[in-house]
């Protein structure tokens, strides 16, 4: 029920112009990963890209490279 009710935060905040998202969501244990998978399923219609790594480095190279493909824009993350 709570990843529904995140999911539907994620729905809402598009409709009110967030539509333009990158998500990265770093999850290296099993249940986390899991719950993340279900969690993208759930939020779907929020029109974001989003994906799950297991490693952070991945995650954050993902962002940047997207962000910069999507938006021209440079991510500085740590």
């Amino acid at each position: 029920a709570q990843l529904r009710e995140l999911a539907d935060i994620a729905i809402d905040t598009s409709k009110r112009g967030a539509k333009r998202r990158v998500v990265a969501i770093y999850a290296r244990d099993d249940l986390p990963f899991a719950l993340s998978r279900m969690w993208i399923v759930f939020a779907e219609h929020a029109g974001w890209e989003t994906a799950v790594f297991r490693k952070r480095p991945e995650a954050v190279a993902r962002v940047r490279e997207r962000v910069s493909t999507k938006f021209g824009a440079t991510v500085e993350l740590d």
